[in-house]
């Protein structure tokens, strides 16, 4: 059984993660125009939506944060 912080806890994470989640759809949906992608060094493009490409940028530097947050406390164990 939950106390009532661990009650409180619950829902806050709920809104936020529901506000989040609607401020993502909103950003999706405002920003439909195409951008262009270009592979420097090759002669190659890649023509996709605006939020793609923001969404997707923030999501691989999420990865790459948290990959090597986790790392750096591996390594201050093992110490």
């Amino acid at each position: 059984m939950l106390s009532g912080v661990g009650v409180l806890l619950k829902v806050f994470r709920i809104l936020f993660f529901t506000t989040l989640s609607i401020a993502v759809v909103f950003f999706s949906i405002s920003n439909k125009h195409s951008g262009l992608l270009r592979f420097w060094p090759f002669d190659f493009y890649i023509e996709i939506p605006i939020y793609v490409l923001c969404l997707g940028t923030l999501g691989i530097g999420f990865t790459s944060v948290s990959y090597t947050h986790l790392r750096a406390h591996e390594t201050r164990e093992d110490l």
